[in-house]
């Protein structure tokens, strides 16, 4: 183990429940046959798309050659390119201007892009990040783990928040993990701004995305009710958010809600310098969640020291706790990446939300 037990931290011992098997939707999903399309705008060239496509600009001369066009060439706007989804294999390679050190990592530069897969076009902000393989198991948590936080406004103590992996359920004949974060003010906090929030997610326990997002949040007179589900593979989702009539609108394959999205982050296996990518959904946005990894460092909480990666992931839309600022957020360096502190900023002020009590499956 990367840290030291202290404090009230708890481990069970007891052997994780097994996740229940089933044939991965790949290749329904439309991404290892056909690929996308891509309309290009002004400013664009093949090594822009080869990097937002595939996190790596030295496809470009792929995409030229698929497209016949000449590499260097002028991109006329409004071209469409085919855009295979299985590019060749090249040496590894950083992709340059993703390294980051300290807290220097600046907002990643996102662009409108109109993408296509199967019958379905959709619009999605992407920036150039680095690509990174999908994850074929899970190291990293199972049912019954759950995490306790103390949450403090400044140095008072104000609530207290919780990460579940709550047991396995079907969704559309699929085995899914339901996740849950909840977030709870405390007297004397709440009796002048109450906080009670809870969030679900279902997440497909083979490929790795979600299938529906619940969402009921009470934050000081904010109020708000939303229930999307993921047609994963029509790739479409409707979203119900309080009283209003049914959304529905076209994302992009694998696209993941704002819990499910962290749980895929842990799957990952990241170093500091990375800067990932993460096809995500909030509200009737399509964009990439870019998670930067800043950098390695031991950090000191209720429930122990640890060794820890500090992430600093750019979420843009529809934000738990309503924050107005940056987050940065501690994991634990080992394949678990257990999130152990928290830091951001909300309406009233700005926040801690560390770790004081986790309950850990054996994996």
């Amino acid at each position: 183990m990367l840290f030291v037990q202290k404090g009230n931290t708890r481990y069970s011992s007891a052997a994780p429940q097994a996740v229940p098997t089933a044939p991965s939707l790949s290749k329904e999903m439309g991404m290892e046959s056909g690929g996308s399309t891509y309309q290009s705008v002004p400013g664009d060239s093949l090594e822009t798309i080869a990097r937002a496509f595939y996190g790596d600009s030295r496809q470009g001369p792929y995409l030229g050659r698929i497209n016949h066009l000449k590499a260097g060439g002028a991109l006329r706007p409004g071209r469409t390119l085919r855009i295979p989804p299985n590019p060749p294999s090249l040496p590894p390679s950083r992709v340059p201007g993703t390294q980051v050190s300290g807290l220097s990592a600046k907002d990643p530069d996102l662009r409108m892009v109109t993408r296509q897969v199967g019958h379905e076009t959709y619009e999605m902000e992407v920036s150039d990040v680095k690509g990174i393989a999908r994850p074929k198991d899970n190291r990293a948590f199972a049912v019954g783990e759950r995490l306790k936080y103390q949450v403090k406004y400044f140095t008072v103590i104000g609530g207290t928040a919780t990460l579940a992996v709550e047991g396995m359920e079907e969704f559309g004949g699929r085995p899914c993990y339901r996740l849950a974060a909840e977030a709870h003010s405390s007297f004397p906090f709440s009796s002048f701004y109450t906080v009670n929030d809870r969030l679900i997610s279902l997440f497909d326990a083979v490929d790795f995305f979600s299938w529906k997002f619940e969402k009921k949040v009470r934050e000081g007179g904010y109020r708000e009710t939303n229930r999307t589900e993921y047609r994963q593979l029509q790739h479409r989702a409707v979203r119900l958010k309080n009283q209003d009539p049914p959304q529905e609108f076209a994302v992009p394959p694998y696209v993941q809600d704002l819990i499910s999205a962290f749980y895929y982050f842990r799957l990952l296996g990241t170093q500091p310098g990375d800067r990932v990518g993460i096809p995500t959904q909030a509200g009737d946005k399509n964009y990439e969640l870019v998670v930067d990894v800043l950098k390695r460092e031991t950090v000191t909480v209720r429930a122990g020291t640890f060794d820890c990666l500090l992430l600093k992931p750019h979420v843009r839309y529809d934000n738990f706790f309503q924050n107005k600022g940056d987050i940065l957020l501690w994991v634990t360096a080992d394949p678990r990446h257990l999130p152990v502190l928290i830091q951001t900023k909300i309406l009233i002020g700005s926040i801690n939300i560390e770790l004081i009590e986790a309950t850990l499956p054996n994996l």
